[in-house]
């Protein structure tokens, strides 16, 4: 990170594998790094923020060295994170189901209304909801609610800045970076 008066590094000499279909989790204090390596695997560093050395292995992948462009194919397709205050990600003037289709249609332009709905009704089964709540507004939802949402898109690899409700949602995928 660079704040004025020159660069400091907040997180140094992290090394970790997580295997496929294997639970991770980050613990620490307040300031440790754990949300900078979220932030960090997601490519969302501040524009202050720069990966100095080494890499991030993703599959084939090094994502330290992917450019925006390329990011946007791994970004919600192969992972997410689930960010902290997750009920700040909801619109709240739009209905639930609106902004998922929203997010499936960003990442699968071509897909049909009928696997769009199929897609929803999967998704709301995977964090076990009932598919008429996906006609709320996020006001409607509980905290837990919101932050199961976030599990809708289908990644590989779940950061999250907060708990988790549970290692492995049905997906397969498990989630990683949870404070104590």
């Amino acid at each position: 990170m660079k704040p004025p008066g020159g660069w400091s590094k907040p997180l140094t000499m992290s090394s970790f594998d997580l295997e496929k279909g294997s639970p991770l989790g980050f613990v620490g204090e307040s300031g440790c790094g754990k949300t900078t390596i979220g932030m960090t695997l997601m490519g969302l560093l501040p524009d202050n923020g720069k990966i100095l050395g080494g890499e991030i292995r993703f599959g084939e992948k090094d994502l330290a060295r992917l450019s925006e462009d390329q990011w946007r194919g791994v970004r919600g397709r192969e992972m997410a994170m689930i960010f902290q205050a997750a009920m700040n990600a909801l619109n709240p003037v739009y209905r639930v189901d609106d902004q998922i289709k929203e997010a499936i249609i960003t990442h699968h332009p071509n897909v049909s209304e009928k696997d769009l709905n199929l897609r929803l009704e999967e998704l709301f089964d995977l964090v076990e909801m009932p598919l008429e709540r996906s006609q709320d507004y996020p006001h409607e939802y509980s905290g837990g609610m919101k932050t199961a949402g976030g599990d809708c898109h289908g990644p590989c690899l779940l950061t999250p800045g907060d708990h988790c409700r549970r290692a492995d949602n049905g997906s397969g995928c498990y989630c990683s970076g949870s404070d104590p």
